[in-house]
């Protein structure tokens, strides 16, 4: 019986050791202009706030253009699908200690910049039936080196916000792994 209790014992420790979060380095060589996110304004983005930096679009465009590293978020307080999407990324920032870059995607940019965004990001934007891209939030990218890692547009396909619906635990781990892929590739 003792024996079955070590075994039963190491068996939960090497599986609780496998689903432990994982820290992550990305090293960005790029020197960025940023301020504080205040992304306790997301109504449910719970405690504690990952180190999520804001920047502009012209900062998040040298992430592509001067061969950056690092996860960026474009979203907005008050959008139903950022709202969900941000306390999952929130987890995933605090699992790996990674730094999340946002971008308010409701703050004015120049056209110009604008334009280069649907350049830097065609690739992995959502296209309409005419093959056209749209920029879509919440939208979560990986840069590496200038080039995208993985993204990830929305939520869950299985998810429809509602009122002050939620997603299931199910849902939240299936965005939150999606996030976590892209971090991972991101990673040095």
């Amino acid at each position: 019986m003792k024996f079955i209790r070590k075994i039963l014992a190491a068996f939960l420790c090497l599986s609780l050791a496998a689903c432990s979060p994982k820290s992550y380095t990305i090293t960005n060589s790029v020197d960025i202009q940023y301020s504080d996110a205040q992304m306790n304004q997301y109504k449910w983005i719970g405690q504690p706030i990952a180190d999520f930096r804001k920047i502009t679009l012209k900062e998040a465009l040298r992430f592509f253009d001067a061969g950056g590293s690092g996860i960026l978020f474009f979203g907005y307080v008050g959008c139903q699908w950022c709202e969900r999407a941000v306390p999952q990324l929130n987890q995933a920032a605090n699992d790996t200690k990674t730094t999340i870059w946002y971008v308010d995607a409701k703050a004015p940019v120049d056209e110009k910049d604008y334009k280069q965004m649907m350049e830097d990001l065609e690739d992995v934007l959502q296209k309409d039936d005419d093959g056209n891209p749209n920029f879509f939030v919440p939208l979560v990218v990986g840069i590496k080196n200038g080039k995208v890692t993985g993204s990830h547009t929305s939520l869950v396909s299985s998810f429809k916000p509602e009122g002050n619906n939620q997603l299931s635990e199910s849902q939240a781990r299936q965005l939150r792994n999606e996030y976590l892929k892209i971090i991972e590739k991101t990673a040095d």
